[in-house]
């Protein structure tokens, strides 16, 4: 296998659940920001267009 220039790219192939576990660290745990709340979360047809799903 070719080295990987990007190591993220590295990390998910070699430990995928050690990185998941690091992405979900860093990430939010609501959607907005303090500027820009969206206090009723993610509209559910806006969540079905993203995710490939029905509303």
């Amino acid at each position: 296998m070719a080295a990987c220039p990007y190591d993220f790219y590295a990390r998910w192939v070699n430990d995928p659940e050690g990185t998941q576990k690091a992405v979900e660290a860093s990430t939010r745990p609501m959607v907005g920001t303090e500027e820009c709340p969206i206090e009723e979360g993610i509209p559910p047809e806006m969540r079905a267009a993203a995710d490939g799903t029905e509303a």
